[in-house]
């Protein structure tokens, strides 16, 4: 946010359109948002973006943000337990980043809630460590961190052959989305099961 930095960001507005198509093509109707600080720029232009695909098919959209919950897995499961409860059944959950999404998967893993099924849920980083590990695996936005890399590395070699550049902002686009069992469309799957036999 501040004006004289120079900054390399992802393209938030695109990240969650990518997850909000998902969770349409999932056939979710009702939808949320799990993010943590309101305070951190790229984390609630996703939110106020998915939020708007929300309210454009006249649907609100429910959000759990609390910058509290940051790196506290206690603190977070806490918050989380109440907010599931009051979702509708098949609500498509978007978490700000992939290690809230695990964390999601594992409260509601506890509660007995289906994913999917009960919940659809996608996250964000494509991170391996999380989406191949999870129970079920989690479907991702895949943002380009090389692109990132290089950006940055462009701007600083810029900065250093010229101390008065003006402070610039880059924005990099996602790569796409990695379609995982999070997001997996029970019926469909089980009408193609049927074709099959």
């Amino acid at each position: 946010r501040d004006p004289s930095a120079f900054t390399v960001l992802n393209d938030a507005e695109a990240i969650a359109d990518l997850a909000f198509q998902e969770l349409v093509n999932c056939g979710c109707t009702s939808f949320a948002f799990i993010g943590w600080d309101p305070n951190v720029g790229w984390c609630d232009r996703r939110k106020v973006r998915f939020a708007a695909h929300s309210a454009a098919l006249g649907r609100p959209c429910a959000v759990l943000q609390d910058a509290l919950t940051f790196g506290n897995k206690v603190e977070f499961a806490e918050r989380l337990r109440p907010f599931l409860a009051t979702l509708p059944k098949g609500c498509g959950l978007f978490a700000v980043n992939d290690a809230y999404a695990s964390d999601t998967l594992d409260v509601c893993a506890e509660l007995g809630y289906a994913v999917p099924g009960d919940f659809m849920l996608v996250g964000v980083d494509d991170d391996p460590a999380f989406c191949d590990h999870t129970h079920p695996s989690l479907t991702s936005v895949r943002p380009s961190f090389r692109t990132s890399g290089r950006l940055a590395a462009d701007l600083l070699l810029k900065r250093l052959a010229n101390p008065t550049l003006a402070p610039q902002k880059l924005i990099y686009s996602p790569l796409g989305l990695t379609r995982r069992l999070s997001t997996r469309n029970l019926k469909e799957s089980s009408q193609s099961i049927d074709a099959a036999l």
